[in-house]
This record gives C-alpha cells, sequence and structure tokens, in this order.
C-alpha cells in the first residue's frame, strides 16, 4: 500500500497493483469531474422558456401530447439543433422579453427553426391563426378584431363579418356605422 498525493493535491492510499496496472491515476478526484460534468445543466429547468422549449418539442414529436396533431401530426418539426440543445434554443431565440410573450412561427406551415421563429405576444400570435379570416382595405391587411380596433371603425368585429357574409363591400362592412 502506498500514501499518493495528487494532482490536484488530494491523497489517498491505493496498492501497488493498482499503481502498476494504471486502474488508480488520481486520488477519486477524476472521477468525482466526470460524473459531475456528465450531470451539469444550464439549471434553468425551473424557468418559464425552458417551458416553451419543452412544449414545443413536445407537440412536435410527442403522438401523446394533446397538440401533436395540429403540429408534429401536420408534419411540423423543430431544428435538430435546438431538439438537441435548450442553450442553443436561447442563443438563437434570444431571452423570452415577459410572460406575455411566447414563440411564434412566422410561416404557420413552416418549422420551429431560427429562420422561422419570433417572440410575439397572445395577442399578435392570436392575429395570425389559421382561422382568422383577412380583410385588406387599400394597401392594409387586418384580422376583423384589428380593424374593430381601428379608430374610425365603429362596430364590433362579429358585425364586421356579419356584413361581409352578407355580401357588403369591405370597406363599408368596416366603416359603416351601425344602423
Amino acid at each position: 500500500m502506498w500514501l499518493c498525493e495528487c494532482v490536484c493535491g488530494g491523497t489517498n492510499i491505493v496498492t501497488v497493483s493498482c499503481l502498476n496496472s494504471g486502474n488508480t491515476t488520481s486520488c477519486g478526484c477524476r472521477q468525482l469531474n466526470y460524473c459531475t460534468e456528465g450531470q451539469q445543466t444550464h439549471g434553468r429547468s425551473k424557468d418559464r422558456v425552458y417551458g416553451v422549449w419543452n412544449a414545443m418539442k413536445q407537440r412536435c414529436s410527442n403522438p401523446k401530447d394533446k397538440k401533436f396533431p395540429l403540429y408534429g401530426g401536420r408534419g411540423i418539426s423543430v431544428c435538430p439543433a435546438w431538439i438537441a440543445s435548450f442553450e442553443t434554443f436561447i442563443s438563437d431565440m434570444g431571452e423570452r422579453p415577459t410572460g406575455r410573450f411566447t414563440i411564434e412561427r412566422l410561416d404557420s406551415n413552416g418549422d420551429y427553426s431560427p429562420e422561422n421563429c419570433v417572440w410575439a405576444t397572445y395577442r399578435t400570435q392570436g392575429q395570425n391563426t389559421s382561422s382568422n379570416h383577412n380583410v385588406t382595405i387599400g394597401l392594409e391587411t387586418k384580422c376583423l378584431r384589428e380593424w374593430a380596433r381601428d379608430p374610425k371603425c365603429t362596430v364590433r368585429w362579429q358585425s364586421i363579418r356579419s356584413r361581409l357574409l352578407s355580401g357588403m363591400s369591405t370597406e363599408d362592412a368596416v366603416f359603416l356605422p351601425p344602423q
């Protein structure tokens, strides 16, 4: 048995056979470092942005996720770099501005990737869903709810919708005062 001093400064009692065979090369610090390096994480698994990242991956890749039919079931996927690393996702997207922002795909039929994703408010996202009815007046295109918020509009978005369904012109449906 030998009392050996490690390069880290620690000591260990080691048998001659372990020293000769090379089975012992440190006081145990290398094994400890190896184990903890494998377990090190970003330390952000409780952050809301981590939840956004994880939910994005689940809805695109887990058939048991209730939203899978709308995402992974339609062929929408997450870029491989984002699947592999939360840190890469944060590096590409930046921090979530506030809790009122969520991840949005600019092309709703495209994949989750740095080129196709931005942080957007829930309101903005709600205006970009496929179920919205977009209306163009002049050079401006907005969904019905946005037109209803226009200061020149005096009717609710449901009224605009009803007017359009009845055949009224787009401009009249939005700006004609209630009768």
